[in-house]
């Protein structure tokens, strides 16, 4: 993946003023469980999801796809660093960023209309 931006983008799930319970097809426990996990974050808006195989190019030097400045500046907030010492790292903003595991769950409820 390619360098983050430096901010999050408008949509971005970790920002505090993103639209409340938009992951795509994942739930907010979901969601964290990746995150905390450690899998390298993309940028949702440098990939490609109606590509069956979007996940396939996401390393590769040819591939579009960011890490996600939001969930780089999350680890930040909370203080953890990634097991990969050469993922990039961006300052803390608890401001505009959730501070913690909790905020983030309790801002994306599940979302009823969801079809999975």
């Amino acid at each position: 993946m390619k360098a983050p931006c430096k901010k999050p983008c408008d949509e971005c799930p970790f920002r505090r003023k993103s639209i409340p319970g938009w992951l795509g097809a994942d739930n907010a426990a979901g969601f964290m469980a990746t995150t905390m996990a450690d899998h390298p974050m993309p940028c949702h808006s440098t990939v490609d999801y109606e590509r069956a195989d979007w996940n396939d190019d996401l390393f590769s030097a040819e591939t579009e796809a960011r890490y996600c400045a939001g969930a780089l500046i999350f680890f930040a907030n909370i203080g953890k660093l990634s097991r990969d010492r050469n993922r990039p790292r961006l300052p803390a903003d608890p401001k505009n960023v959730f501070k913690t595991p909790a905020e983030f769950i309790a801002h994306h409820p599940d979302w009823k209309g969801r079809t999975e």
